[in-house]
């Protein structure tokens, strides 16, 4: 076999691993587009910005080693043989095998600012992310690229293709006497300066002081560092600057702390960990915001509802929205499941008033159900007058009535950073939110802005007390409701 031919064999190979690695990259992106569209309604727009840039990187990968394949002289082989060797699927089959490991995953590859915007931290649930597909690579000087943002946005993980060689000649250069009997006192009167000039030192550096901008939670990131060919107890040397990274905060996993056994393919199971269904960490009972009662008892919801002069302006986006999207049969009806449903007393009483100033006659129908205090009838009952209101199938698991709490939404229980971070946030909007709290109930709502504001609120005080479980729908819907001079004839 001659040497081109051992290239091409060598190319075959890798490309092989390539193609592997995309498909189960793509396999990943389409479930982790699901899972984003179950609370969000652009899943595929948010799986481009948080996949879509390792995605060009592999396919630029794949494209250089079938471009060796496809040449048929040997007069650039010395180029095929530094394209082979020098080749990055390595780090990006590191990067996946550790990403197969993770749970809860943001992004893959996404660069994040660095420092203070205007003075401020930046306060976002995880991801501050300035680069888009299309965009050009932001510069090394204001952001930082994280290889791995898992657990929610609360860990960024930072894969480093350095050798030990490599770092051990890094130090050299910078005039170290690599294996000389140094004292430890003279280890540690080094200063960061010092060691700022060695990459791997530079890098999670910069990786822990970008984290330090970021309040996911009340936290910043947990930082860390994979070695997959570096391994720790080896050098002192080396064990020496591991250990002044580890200072800065960011943990290190060494190659000996690395799991030994190969990657497991891309199960179900592990589809699920990587990117969990939001759906399943809800409470048995699920309280009701005002905003999610509206919307499951308007005519917009249920019916194809003609477009009408007298429609605002609101009225006339809901209804094109709802052609696109029906928000009952995509989100609200997922979102509640089989599941108890609760509403405050608060809640129920601004929606039965909205209701019955404004609402149609199928919307005031569908309340009568919707919020129905006879207990006399069944959910069987209930769930076949509710279907006999609408266009559109409604689940048979769905849990008809909304129940109306007997207390207020104002349980003593809650701690007064709670009550300071819910200030911004209006009625029954409020009220609404602190009884879920207070009782640990997931709440459904479609009020952005009180969820942005409380959101800002808790991180602004760094508030590292159990978080409300809410989840917000994407879209909202208003009643069709009966227009102004017809109500007053």
């Amino acid at each position: 076999m001659d040497a081109r031919e051992e290239r091409n064999d060598a190319a075959q190979v890798l490309l092989a691993r390539a193609h592997e690695l995309l498909s189960e990259l793509s396999i990943f992106a389409s479930h982790f587009q699901d899972m984003a569209n179950l609370c969000n309604g652009d899943g595929a727009h948010i799986t481009a910005g948080a996949l879509n840039y390792l995605k060009q990187q592999l396919k630029s990968e794949i494209q250089a080693l079938s471009s060796i394949i496809s040449k048929q002289s040997g007069e650039d082989s010395a180029m095929s043989t530094h394209r082979i060797s020098s080749t990055n699927l390595p780090f990006f089959e590191s990067l996946w095998a550790f990403a197969k490991r993770s749970h809860d995953i943001v992004a893959l590859r996404k660069w994040v600012s660095n420092g203070r915007v205007d003075g401020n931290e930046i306060l976002a649930p995880g991801t501050h992310i300035v680069h888009m597909p299309g965009d050009s690579i932001p510069s090394k000087h204001t952001t930082t690229l994280v290889d791995i943002i898992s657990d929610g946005g609360q860990t960024w993980i930072k894969i480093a293709a350095t050798t030990t060689k490599r770092l051990l000649w890094d130090m050299t250069k910078l005039g170290w006497a690599i294996g000389a009997d140094e004292s430890d006192e003279e280890y540690a009167e080094m200063t960061d300066e010092e060691l700022d000039d060695i990459p791997l030192f530079k890098t999670a550096k910069s990786l822990a002081v970008s984290a330090e901008a970021y309040t996911i939670r009340g936290n910043s990131p947990a930082i860390k560092l994979v070695l997959p060919r570096i391994a720790s107890g080896e050098s002192k040397d080396v064990d020496f600057v591991l250990q002044r990274i580890r200072k800065s905060g960011v943990e290190i996993l060494c190659s000996n702390e690395l799991p030994s056994s190969p990657p497991s393919p891309l199960t179900e199971e592990i589809l699920h960990q990587m990117a969990p269904n939001p759906l399943s960490g809800f409470s048995g009972t699920l309280n009701v915001d005002t905003s999610i009662l509206i919307g499951l008892i308007s005519d917009f919801s249920h019916h194809s509802v003609e477009k009408q002069e007298w429609f605002t302006a609101m009225q006339r986006g809901h209804l094109a929205n709802e052609e696109k999207r029906r928000i009952a049969s995509t989100w609200i009806y997922p979102a509640m499941g089989r599941r108890n449903l609760v509403c405050t007393p608060e809640a129920a009483n601004t929606c039965t008033e909205i209701v019955r100033t404004i609402g149609t006659p199928s919307e005031i129908a569908r309340l009568e159900v919707v919020l129905c205090q006879n207990s006399n009838l069944t959910r069987d009952q209930l769930h076949k007058r509710f279907s006999a209101l609408s266009d559109h199938d409604v689940p048979r698991g769905l849990c008809l009535p909304v129940k109306v709490a007997q207390t207020s939404g104002n349980p003593p229980e809650l701690p007064q950073e709670v009550w300071h971070a819910l200030r911004d946030v209006t009625e029954p909007t409020k009220s609404v939110f602190a009884f879920g709290w207070g009782l640990k109930y997931t709440t459904l709502t479609s009020n952005g802005i009180g969820i942005a504001n409380l959101t800002k609120n808790l991180e602004s005080v760094k508030y590292v007390g159990e978080w409300p479980s809410v989840w917000l729908c994407p879209y909202s819907r208003s009643l069709v409701g009966v227009p102004k001079h017809l109500r007053e004839e």
